[in-house]
């Protein structure tokens, strides 16, 4: 170096300066802010999708989710009439703070989200089947159950099933979402409430270390505020699109714009703990209110699809495009239900909706009230709630909620979650039975569901599920949602999985 420097100054010419490379930065701009950042606590989308960056699974959806693969496990074994299986683990994955993925950080995870004394109530549904865990040896484990569980793999790829550093988690306790500590291939930096989530890459992931320096969640409810930040570069991706905006950006030089099927139902919760929707024939009024063919082609532009009968979307294993009741659309026949029941013009209901947390959430909301009100009289009045936690956690839970908007999921893909964590009884008023709904018949059916491995068996009582619930008008529901997307045209490998999630593990920028 010394000699390079004399020999600079003999040329009277300068060294090259030295500049590490640009670093790259990947910003995603949201509608809703995450409930929670730790696995164990709750299910919802909007969380999942940004822990799915921090954690890894022992299985996995691949991206089209046909098929479950291998993550941190390596291969298993189901023995004992399918009631234990067997995992061989990864021996090269370390937690981000640098502790030792292995068999006993398996057993400690589902211990922890087991346990009676902590708050798991919504992951419940997903792992609650797990009754012990067992370590074989330090790269081996057996998850044990007391019954036969058909949809094990699907719900272990789930984002419940994510597997925190036992460290982290004794360390932190209940405050491990302020500190998420997982495999996976970014490591959590900072979560600044309401604004944003920063993540920076994780050079030594087992999987290779990602293509960009540093990932941002970026908390935008408002749709044309992400698109404006999409448009400046402020954000690389922007989710939830409105349909107007999308069209427009369909012509834009530097954004592209995804439409992906999504396997989510569009609905409304219909609270049937409080009266008058106590009465069947009060909900079915309900359903034959509302044009969705009208809501479809003028809030929506003709972006969603066509109005749909059953709960269960398209793609999760179980639906039956044929089993369940369809409610057309009848004012008249409305009105007469509604008679029937002694309910009069006038009388007051309450629509709930987030702000931003699905496509076009507030606009359908607004329109399926406007309807209510001028086809069949009902007094009604839209609720907004622009902090997605909150709507979840309190507007939902509250006794005296009439109609939530909802845009409803099966993370693992099948009818198991769909009819227990929805339809349960001993769900009921609990994330996410928020229509209250108490069924015997449902609820043996659920069994049937869960302890068979006969995909027959499960098919025939997961299309009964759908028969029962739609003929009891559970819920007002719409359609099946398309999901719109916005991305700068630099960016790569970013896929919107049918789930809702958003993988950007193989994201690059150029």
């Amino acid at each position: 170096m010394i000699a390079l420097v004399m020999l600079a100054a003999v040329l009277g010419t300068a060294l090259p300066t030295l500049t590490a490379p640009a670093m790259k930065t990947l910003v995603i701009a949201q509608g809703g802010e995450p409930t929670s950042l730790e696995p164990h606590n709750t299910t919802d989308i909007g969380s999942g999708m940004i822990r799915t960056s921090m954690y890894n699974n022992l299985v996995v959806w691949d991206k089209k989710m046909t098929k479950i693969e291998p993550e941190l496990a390596v291969s298993w074994e189901v023995a004992r009439g399918g009631t234990v299986w067997e995992f061989k683990l990864r021996r090269d994955v370390k937690f981000h703070d640098g502790t030792t993925f292995n068999a006993f950080a398996v057993k400690a995870s589902f211990d922890r989200l087991l346990d009676p004394k902590r708050s798991t109530t919504a992951a419940q549904p997903e792992q609650g089947h797990i009754k012990s865990v067992e370590v074989v040896d330090p790269y081996t484990v057996r998850l044990i159950t007391a019954e036969p569980f058909g949809p094990m793999l699907q719900h272990l790829a789930s984002s419940s099933g994510a597997i925190p550093s036992p460290a982290a988690a004794r360390k932190w306790g209940d405050d491990l979402t302020l500190h998420p500590t997982g495999t996976g291939p970014f490591r959590f930096v900072e979560w600044i409430k309401g604004d944003r989530i920063v993540m920076e890459r994780n050079p030594t992931y087992f999987k290779g270390a990602p293509q960009v320096d540093r990932l941002i969640y970026r908390i935008v409810p408002e749709a044309a505020t992400r698109v404006a930040m999409l448009e400046t570069g402020e954000a690389d991706v922007a989710l939830g699109l409105s349909v107007t905006d999308a069209e427009r950006l369909r012509n834009h030089a530097q954004v592209g714009v995804m439409q992906d099927i999504q396997s989510r139902s569009v609905t409304f919760w219909i609270n049937a703990d409080r009266k008058p929707f106590d009465d069947r024939r009060v909900r079915r009024a309900l359903n034959h209110a509302v044009n969705r063919e009208e809501i479809i082609r003028f809030v929506m532009r003709g972006i969603a699809s066509k109005p749909a009968c059953s709960y269960f979307p398209p793609g999760v294993f179980g639906y039956d495009a044929t089993a369940a009741t369809c409610y057309n659309y009848s004012p008249d026949r409305a009105r007469q239900l509604l008679a029937e029941a002694g309910v009069s013009a006038g009388t007051e209901v309450t629509l709930s909706t987030p702000v931003g947390r699905y496509l076009m959430d507030k606009e359908i909301t607004e329109a399926v009230a406007s309807q209510l009100r001028n086809n069949v009289g009902l007094n009604t009045r839209v609720q907004t709630v622009g902090d997605f936690p909150t709507y979840l956690t309190r507007v939902l839970a509250e006794p005296t909620m009439n109609l939530g908007f909802c845009s409803l999921i099966s993370p693992p893909q099948d009818g198991h979650f769909m009819t227990s964590v929805y339809f349960g009884s001993d769900r009921a008023g609990k994330p996410h039975n928020w229509s209250r709904t108490r069924n015997s018949r449902v609820d043996e059916l659920i069994r049937v569901g869960r302890t068979n491995t006969d995909l027959r068996i499960r098919q025939q009582a997961y299309a009964e599920v759908q028969k029962i619930t739609s003929e009891e008008a559970y819920w007002l529901m719409l359609w099946n949602e398309v999901a719109l997307t916005g991305a700068r045209k630099t960016v790569r490998g970013v896929v919107l999985m049918p789930s809702g999630y958003l993988n950007v593990r193989d994201a690059s920028k150029q």
